[in-house]
């Protein structure tokens, strides 16, 4: 009797283990698809975050559309307004320098 138990838990331990492997691996891949998605290759694949007086920068594929957008024309310091800053692709992800 207690050698039956023992290969029921065997058996449990090993369907445990194969779910715990096949979650990890579809985990794996998904993460992979998406970070794939979020990557610039080169500055005009980048963008401002917002509309006005963005501060930071995002892929241009995620950004809003501006076409209706009313902004001031105040040159607002910290941000891309002005041309106190730019968008480029540093390291596949889109980064903001401000001057």
């Amino acid at each position: 009797m207690r050698k039956k138990y023992l290969e029921i838990i065997k058996v449990g331990l090993v369907i445990i283990t194969l779910f715990l492997l096949i979650y990890i691996f579809f985990n794996l891949k998904s993460k992979n698809q998406e970070s794939s998605a979020d990557i610039c290759n080169i500055d005009s694949d980048c963008a401002p975050s917002s509309c006005c007086h963005a501060s930071s920068c995002i892929l241009k594929s995620q950004a809003p559309d501006c076409k209706r957008a009313i902004c001031s024309q105040v040159c607002t310091p910290g941000t891309l307004d002005c041309n106190q800053g730019s968008c480029l692709c540093k390291n596949k992800k889109c980064e903001t320098i401000l001057k």
